[in-house]
């Protein structure tokens, strides 16, 4: 298991609200400069916490960068037959849809390249207790089920194929404008499902 954090850059409305960038990345560390009050409640102080991961990439770094170190792993073990997954995880704002689809173009491109066979995908959400699937047009209700020989599945999930790079990406985003969202202050569609 690798952990990786990608820093987005600080937003136009962030500094325009007189918000400042208190955190850094560099290699595999990612420092968070924190201001603080001493005990007196009148000097101030800046704390620095410093977090070690995989890898670290700052506000700088690219798509590209981003899939050679985290994307194209999971998709090299995938082409050897093997599970390959990438999962993000951050609060609101943080720029995981936008990592995601930079990572979901260039896995499909180096999934499709000599290949012409088509990949099959499923999407489905949880949320709460109910699981939808993303590539039905009506969401169709879903259940999880055991077989007789204890592997789980989803019952009624639909598969379709992509014969394409194209193809795969347009499948994801159908999915992805299937996702349960509500507006929050931060993103004005912000999924609500996992």
């Amino acid at each position: 298991v690798h952990v990786a954090v990608r820093k987005r850059p600080i937003l136009a409305h962030e500094t325009d609200a007189g918000e400042f960038d208190v955190v850094h990345a560099r290699g595999t560390e990612v420092v968070v400069h924190n201001c603080l009050t001493k005990a007196d409640l009148k000097s101030l102080f800046v704390s620095h916490m410093h977090f070690r991961f995989s890898v670290a990439f700052d506000e700088e770094a690219g798509d590209d960068a981003v899939f050679e170190r985290c994307g194209r792993p999971a998709v090299d073990r995938v082409l050897a037959g093997a599970a390959g997954m990438v999962l993000m995880f951050g609060q609101t704002g943080s720029g995981k849809t936008h990592t995601m689809q930079g990572l979901l173009e260039r896995a499909a491109d180096v999934l499709f390249r000599d290949r012409p066979l088509p990949l099959f995908i499923a999407a489905f959400e949880v949320t709460g207790r109910r699981l939808g699937d993303l590539l039905h047009p009506a969401g169709e209700e879903l259940r999880v089920r055991e077989d007789p020989d204890r592997r789980v599945h989803v019952e009624g999930l639909q598969w379709l194929a992509a014969h394409s790079a194209g193809e795969l990406v347009e499948l994801c985003r159908a999915a992805q404008c299937r996702r349960a969202t509500r507006a929050t202050q931060v993103n004005d569609a912000s999924s609500r499902s996992h």
